[in-house]
């Protein structure tokens, strides 16, 4: 299967190996510290690479694509794959609507910038974390992993009950 054939791409050492080069190659390019550079962007993408390499699931690709209908769910879908994304949607919003998380990335872009030193950085840098961190804080959980085929309709429709009402005038 090509799906497998990527997943043993994805999971071979040579892979991350490869991204180290590139990333130190796109660090000498921008110029500045290319030690920091690289050590900044690779302890960033390395968590993240690696947990979307364990994610990869070439059944459940299969199955999104409509190319494998015949298979019953996968570790993607319902059960408590949903429930932990749901969880981790949740937890990734608090953070975002955490003033702390400001300051920090503020920090971080300020020790970036710094580092590089490409003009506007920090205007640049600063403008796309504000843009992101709104588009995290108004993510819907159920909409978010669903269309990362974590969560199904019917699954949602079980497991989390919708919010009845508005809270606030209950109390009031």
């Amino acid at each position: 299967d090509g799906l497998d054939i990527v997943d043993m791409i994805l999971k071979s050492k040579d892979t991350l190996d490869l991204l180290h080069i590139a990333v130190k190659e796109i660090c000498i390019a921008i110029g500045g510290d290319v030690d920091t550079c690289a050590a900044i962007v690779d302890g960033t993408l390395d968590p993240i690479i690696n947990n979307l390499i364990n994610l990869f699931d070439p059944a459940s690709l299969c199955k999104q694509s409509g190319a494998c209908p015949a298979l019953q769910n996968t570790k993607w879908e319902g059960g408590i794959f949903c429930e932990a994304c749901i969880d981790a949607v949740e937890e990734v919003k608090n953070i975002a609507e955490d003033h702390e998380t400001e300051d920090m990335i503020n920090e971080l872009t300020d020790i970036l910038c710094n580092a590089v030193d490409i003009p506007f950085c920090k205007v640049v840098i600063g403008s796309i974390v504000k843009e992101s961190l709104k588009d995290v804080e108004n993510l819907n959980p159920n909409v978010t992993c669903t269309n990362v085929g974590a969560c199904t309709a019917d699954f949602l429709e079980v497991a989390v009950p919708a919010k009845v009402g508005d809270t606030c005038s209950e109390c009031t």
